[in-house]
């Protein structure tokens, strides 16, 4: 079984980000470049 996140590195001149993004999807839904980071939360709510 796969993994649920993978790590991703995207390179061009002069810059690179960094981060995870789930198998097959692209862009990078948690990573960071040299002057930016982001990430993911999970707001789980009970709903009884």
């Amino acid at each position: 079984m796969p993994g649920v996140w993978y790590r991703v590195e995207l390179h061009w001149v002069g810059r690179w980000a960094v981060g995870v993004a789930p198998p097959g999807l692209p862009g990078i839904f948690g990573g960071m470049t040299e002057d930016l980071a982001w990430g993911v939360t999970a707001a789980l709510v009970d709903q009884t």
